[in-house]
């Protein structure tokens, strides 16, 4: 009489197959989300880029020289930005009440 075993050998490949799919699976998910945030965000904001270069400067790092001229640029995309109003959702209009019953002019019609 053959005896069976108490687990299958191959239960345990398909079982590691599938939970290395579903790892896979969830790595892909988060890459994507990552990216389509980064994709939302617009990047970073012109003034803590340049408080970064301002910082670097600072250290030494950047000449005074490349310190003004990323100041110039980054000082006029920090007044363009704040001169762009910022774009509201369009309102939507009111919606229009329903036309009377014309049995019953009383009683507005659902």
């Amino acid at each position: 009489m053959a005896r069976v075993p108490a687990w299958d050998p191959q239960l345990l490949w398909y079982t590691l197959a599938m939970v290395g799919s579903l790892l896979v699976g969830a790595a892909i998910v988060a890459l994507v989300d990552r990216w389509r945030k980064r994709r939302e965000g617009g990047g970073v904001e012109p003034a803590d880029e340049l408080a970064r270069y301002t910082a670097l400067y600072e250290k030494g790092d950047l000449s005074s020289d490349e310190y003004e001229r990323v100041r110039k640029l980054f000082k006029s995309r920090i007044v363009q930005k704040l001169s762009t109003p910022a774009q509201k959702p369009p309102q939507s209009e009111p919606s229009a009440s329903p036309a009377p019953d014309p049995e019953d002019p009383q009683k507005p019609a659902n």
